[in-house]
């Protein structure tokens, strides 16, 4: 089921037509209110690329949701 979240989302992403980069700092201003740090950056523009390809996205959606600043703990 989460796999098909992150599918959906992916292809959303996608339609917004952002560059890797972009997309890198929308997601974590709209997931985590802050922008990446200069290492999360690195890692992401490896993962992301251009921004281009589905799968690619859908990893960085998965590294984003991992965070443990984006999960609730009760």
């Amino acid at each position: 089921i989460f796999g098909g979240y992150l599918s959906r989302g992916a292809k959303n992403l996608m339609g917004r037509n952002l560059s890797g980069g972009q997309l890198n700092d929308w997601l974590f201003q709209f997931a985590l209110s802050r922008k990446p740090t200069d290492a999360e950056q690195k890692v992401m523009a490896q993962i992301s690329g251009d921004g281009s390809n589905l799968l690619m996205i859908e990893d960085l959606l998965w590294l984003v949701f991992m965070q443990p600043e984006f999960q609730m703990i009760r």
